[in-house]
């Protein structure tokens, strides 16, 4: 899975030009909101934790984890697959210009 470096800079400038298009202030603070309560979700699903107990680099509670985390998604898709997921992720995430750098790696 990837990317290419041009289709990654697309992806950014819509993302600028979508959320920079004039928010409020309050609107501005519920998307910050809801990236967060997005980037600590956790699948409800009781299929899930099964299916991950038989794949490679599986460890005990990594079906507790939030899904958009290298513990719930190593095993799900692979160590690459996952960290090309959580990098175009935080990519979108950093374009949109709602948290600061030092921000980001706490989502």
């Amino acid at each position: 899975m990837s990317l290419s470096k041009e289709d990654l800079e697309a992806i950014d400038d819509i993302v600028q030009k979508s959320v920079n298009r004039g928010m409020t202030d309050q609107e501005r603070d519920e998307m910050r909101d809801a990236v967060k309560r997005m980037m600590r979700m956790r699948m409800e699903s009781n299929a899930v934790g099964p299916f991950l107990k038989t794949q490679a680099g599986y460890t005990p509670g990594d079906e507790s984890a939030p899904f958009f985390s290298e513990k719930f998604l190593y095993p799900l898709l692979g160590k690459s697959d996952a960290r090309t997921v959580l990098a175009i992720l935080k990519r979108v995430i950093k374009a949109t210009g709602l948290f600061k750098q030092e921000e980001l790696w706490r989502l």
